[in-house]
């Protein structure tokens, strides 16, 4: 608008100027100079210009405000198409919020729900965690404990070995040392009779000595007789041989001291040679006894040692025995839980399936009466359409029949007679009457036709549905197959881990078997195979096989009705009462009732013929009426029953007499 006012004072202005330009080019002449025109022509086409930019702008402006116009006008339009959708989404926004809260809360319940299976499954995993981990930490001590006895029993026969050698060496020492004694005595025998020998020589000696101081003498007497005789012959000769035997004598004493000198040193070394191997095997019988001291006192420290460790061992793989017997138990108690509501629910799918089969065989004997019924209907269908055909044929008679009538009428009846009018009028009321019968007999079969046509299609309906019911109860028969199939193989799962943790944990059930012992359900099989004749020798090796035999049959018996589905099915066998017999065992067997072994030589206790429940005679009026004995009632803690007061507070070996008697000796 401005510019359109300032548009027309500039136009008012140029008419004014040209105006007046015009008057003074006119009244001056031409007085102006070109300059002048020039700058004002100038002036003028500027003037021009930014008159047509103006316009321009003006038009464009005009147009921008016809196109704001329209826009406001769209603008409000679209302002009402905006509240309208606003509201819709709002409308929209709540009830998506609504959802979206709804979701929400559906998403927390299953988070908590996840949370709660997590911590459940990181609880199972963590329980399996530590008991893979007790059982490699049990394995692996287990394993260095064989290694330290492997090595034990390798250092115990080595030195077992040595102590052979040096025994070996010893009794050979012992055997040189019998041998030189006897060498000794013999040499001794023989220097005895060496100097019985010398002291006969010296007494023969003395002897001839005497005997030559003798004859000396005799020689001097006789010489002092024959002083100044001539020597005799005899005489010569008598000195001759004094001579040689003093000769004779000499050499032979010279010969004896040699010999002896010689005896004598020869014994005096054998004597000191003997001496020098006694020291010897003195010393080495000494050094023997000292290191078999010494080895004596080395396997004593680690036969003590070995014992030691042994129970150490033995007592913290009970102690993790039981930690993990306990945690067994618990997943024992959890796997029969699930195993029972397992059972449970194929029970139920095994009814739903019998269910589900008498339907199939109802709804088969439906679609046979139905089949029966189509082929029924199609027989009516059949008579129907014959019946239609008659009819036809009787409407056609009739009408043939009328016409006649109505011709007779026509040319006229001749009153001849009566009986033929009679006859005429009887026929036409027979006619008439059968026209009748049929008409009322085929709106019968018309109608029945009807109703049966009703039926048939309620028959089809029924029909349809029904093989819509038989596809879904198959369809639903597919899925409790394939659930049933899911749940035998979940169930053969848990029986494989339940056999797979039995295998782990068998060496286990073997380190406590004196612990599961003492579960009253131990000697109920040995009890039959333990009773014999007073006359009959004993079996202890027997009897203990039966009884471990029969142990480790209860023990897995409580099992194997857990891993049965079937097992809730079969009905218990009515309760009997016991049928107790005074019976003699030739082992020590234990009462079932109170744990304490049955002592003495003859009829020891009772045992039932039925179930083979054996017990002290004292305890059999408080053992359970039922036969056989229930499995929870024969249960017992390890030790004494805090509930009861009974049971055994220590467990071992006992000792039996021989066969031959107790004067034969004992054995365990």
């Amino acid at each position: 608008m401005d510019l359109q006012r300032r548009l027309r004072e500039m136009s008012k202005f140029f008419k004014q100027q040209g105006i007046l330009l015009d008057g003074e080019d006119y009244s001056r002449g031409r007085n102006s100079s070109d300059a002048e025109s020039r700058k004002l022509q100038d002036e003028i086409n500027s003037l021009r210009k930014r008159k047509s930019e103006l316009e321009v702008e003006t038009s464009k402006l005009r147009k921008e405000h016809r196109d704001i116009l329209c826009g406001k006008q769209e603008l409000d339009s679209l302002q009402d198409e905006k509240i309208l959708r606003i509201r819709e989404l709002e409308k929209a926004l709540r009830f998506s919020k609504a959802e979206k809260e709804d979701l929400h809360r559906d998403l927390m319940d299953c988070h908590e729900k996840l949370k709660l299976q997590a911590k459940e499954l990181k609880d199972a995993l963590g329980q399996r965690k530590l008991a893979m981990a007790e059982y490699a930490e049990v394995s692996d001590k287990l394993s260095e404990l064989r290694a330290q006895k492997q090595k034990l029993s390798r250092q115990v026969r080595d030195k077992e070995e040595e102590l052979e050698t040096a025994m070996q060496k010893i009794d050979i020492l012992r055997q040189d040392l019998r041998k030189a004694e006897k060498f000794r005595r013999e040499f001794e025998a023989r220097v005895e009779e060496a100097q019985s020998e010398a002291t006969k020589e010296r007494r023969l000696r003395e002897r001839t000595e005497e005997y030559a101081h003798h004859l000396e003498d005799e020689m001097e007497a006789l010489k002092q007789r024959h002083i100044g005789r001539a020597p005799s012959p005899v005489h010569l000769e008598a000195l001759q041989e004094v001579n040689r035997l003093k000769i004779e004598l000499e050499r032979m004493e010279l010969h004896r001291t040699e010999a002896l000198t010689e005896q004598q040193a020869r014994h005096h070394v054998d004597i000191t040679a003997l001496h020098e191997q006694l020291q010897e095997a003195d010393l080495t019988i000494e050094a023997m006894e000292r290191e078999i001291l010494a080895l004596k006192e080395k396997i004593e420290v680690a036969r003590s040692e070995s014992t030691l460790e042994n129970n150490e061992m033995i007592t913290e793989l009970k102690r993790v025995h039981e930690k993990e017997k306990d945690i067994l138990q618990e997943e024992n108690r959890k796997l029969g839980q699930e195993v029972d509501r397992l059972s449970q629910v194929v029970n139920r799918q095994q009814e739903d399936r019998r269910r589900i089969d008498d339907d199939i065989n109802h709804l088969k004997d439906k679609k046979d009466t139905i089949a029966q019924w189509e082929s029924q209907v199609t027989e009516i269908i059949q008579w129907v359409s014959d019946e239609k055909d008659a009819r036809s044929y009787l409407q056609a008679l009739a009408t043939k029949m009328t016409e006649e009538l109505e011709n007779i009428k026509s040319s006229g009846l001749t009153p001849s007679t009566a009986e033929k009018n009679w006859r005429n009028r009887r026929s036409q009321k027979l006619e008439k009457m059968e026209l009748l019968n049929l008409q009322s007999s085929l709106n019968s079969e018309i109608q029945a036709k009807q109703a049966i046509a009703d039926e048939l299609s309620k028959v089809r309906a029924e029909l349809v549905s029904v093989q819509k019911e038989l596809k879904e109860t198959k369809q639903r028969v597919e899925c409790l197959k394939t659930e049933s199939s899911k749940k035998d193989h979940i169930i053969r799962e848990l029986q494989q881990k339940l056999d797979s943790t039995g295998d782990n944990y068998q060496f286990l059930k073997n380190a406590s078997h004196r612990l599961a012992q003492s579960e009253s359900g131990d000697s109920a099989g040995a009890g039959d195979e333990a009773d014999v004749e007073d006359n009959q020798p004993p079996s202890i090796s027997s009897s203990k096989s039966n009884v471990s035999d029969n142990s480790g049959e209860m023990i897995s018996a409580p099992v194997s009705p857990m891993l049965d589905p079937r097992s809730n099915a079969i009905l218990p066998p009515k309760p009997k009462a016991h049928q107790f017999l005074v019976r003699t065992f030739v082992a020590p067997l234990k009462c079932n009732h109170c744990t304490s072994l049955m002592v003495g030589l003859i009829r020891q206790g009772a045992v039932c013929e039925v179930c083979g429940f054996a017990c002290h005679v004292t305890c059999q009026e408080r053992v359970p009426a039922m036969c056989p004995v229930p499995p929870d009632q024969t249960k017992r803690p390890v030790g004494i029953d805090p509930t009861r007061g009974i049971g055994t507070a220590y467990e071992g070996y006992v000792k039996v007499p021989k066969p031959g008697g107790v004067k034969k000796g004992w054995m365990r």
